[in-house]
């Protein structure tokens, strides 16, 4: 929970920073290469950060060591032609500039991180210390220096180092006296682990291009509104990271091998999940316009109509967060999930573009409003129709109808 509510710092950290020594258009730019970065570390991280955790909860000691080798080796291979490409994209799409490809190689770096090991161990401790810490304090460090010097390169420059230094340490740790070996390179064995983590890759692509490229497709047909738009979306992921403890508790809680608890506890979390996502998104309509002009002592800002459709973003994602991975989950309905999210990323990435262009970030907030209502009313359609074939169903069947 600690680190969910942390990594939330950076981001707003680099939008006060830029926002001091530079324009808007100047943190557009940084916010494009951010952008490029997280598809990097999509393509690097592949499907470890979802397949990983429960491979590694089940393995014992030397397995756990063996399955992480053989991700660095393929990860390596990823990394290589991601920042290549990633390069190249962005000296096209920023018009050469060097910031961009900064923040898109941090970014990249990101896919080498070992959360996922260590949420599958269930270490918090490790992955606060040698993941979440040594990378706001970077941050912080670089914010510091570019305020003092006038320069926005080192806000970008200090977290590419601790981008760096972190995996190689937290690998040392993991890894123990299990040492690398030539055969975890081996393209075979790569290609080999990439396979059996490819349907992970799949579902773990599409949610996070679905969240990626609206920036790209606003910057394309809308470069000015780029800026306002990105900060509304820091403002998002961090009003949503304060829904994620709630979210972890329930998934925790919802689901058990007796179906007939299954049903209540599922109905209560939809309860909690209404109450926790209307004060979210109360809060975000409310509060957005005033915590940007504050942060980007007025750079950067957004109209009411931009804050009010934040909001409801904001709650749509808080809701759909206990329908899909605490509901759907729970009742073992993991296809609807991923329906739901390609229905999400569908609208969205049609929308964005078509309404963007014209209505700037107002236009572009409103269409992902109503990409991430699509998503919550086709979850909320198979909930509430799962629930009731469950109550309709002989208890001899329950079990069956989880699958």
């Amino acid at each position: 929970m600690v680190d969910s509510v942390m990594s939330t710092v950076p981001s707003f950290i680099v939008l006060w920073a830029v926002s001091r020594v530079a324009d808007a258009d100047t943190y557009g730019t940084v916010a494009i290469g951010q952008a490029f970065g997280v598809i990097g570390a999509i393509a690097v991280i592949w499907g470890w950060e979802i397949a990983g955790p429960p491979v590694i909860a089940r393995a014992d000691p030397q397995a756990r060591k063996d399955y992480y080798a053989e991700s660095i080796g393929a990860r390596i291979w990823l990394f290589v032609p991601a920042v290549f490409f990633g390069v190249i994209g962005l000296w096209f799409a920023t018009d050469h500039s060097y910031l961009a490809i900064v923040a898109g190689l941090t970014g990249t770096l990101s896919g080498l991180s070992p959360s996922w090991f260590y949420i599958g161990t269930g270490d918090s401790r490790s992955l606060v210390l040698l993941e979440t810490v040594p990378n706001v304090a970077a941050t912080l460090l670089g914010a510091w220096l570019t305020v003092l010097s006038g320069f926005v390169l080192p806000i970008l420059v200090l977290p590419l180092l601790g981008a760096m230094v972190s995996p190689v340490v937290a690998s040392v740790q993991i890894l123990g006296s299990r040492r690398l070996r030539a055969s975890d390179f081996h393209f075979s064995n790569v290609v080999a682990a990439l396979r059996k983590d490819a349907a992970a890759a799949a579902t773990g692509a599409t949610t996070a291009l679905y969240v990626t490229l609206p920036v790209l497709l606003l910057a394309a047909v809308n470069h000015g509104a780029v800026a306002s738009f990105a900060a509304a979306e820091r403002l998002e992921r961090s009003a949503l990271s304060l829904a994620t403890p709630v979210t972890k508790v329930l998934q925790g809680w919802v689901p058990s091998t007796d179906q007939r608890l299954v049903v209540p506890r599922i109905l209560r979390a939809l309860v909690i999940g209404v109450a926790t996502s209307a004060t979210l998104a109360t809060a975000a309509a409310c509060t957005a316009a005033p915590i940007l002009r504050l942060t980007t002592d007025g750079e950067i800002s957004i109209s009411l109509a931009s804050s009010l459709f934040l909001g409801l973003i904001v709650g749509a994602i808080a809701l759909s967060q206990v329908t899909g991975i605490v509901c759907l989950a729970s009742l073992g309905l993991f296809a609807k999930v991923l329906t739901s999210t390609i229905l999400g990323a569908v609208v969205g990435l049609v929308l964005v573009p078509a309404i963007g262009h014209h209505y700037g970030t107002a236009g572009a907030l409103a269409a992902l409003a109503v990409a991430e209502l699509t998503v919550l009313l086709y979850q909320l359609w198979a909930v509430l129709t799962a629930l009731r074939e469950l109550k309709e169903a002989p208890r001899a069947e329950l079990v069956g109808a989880e699958g």
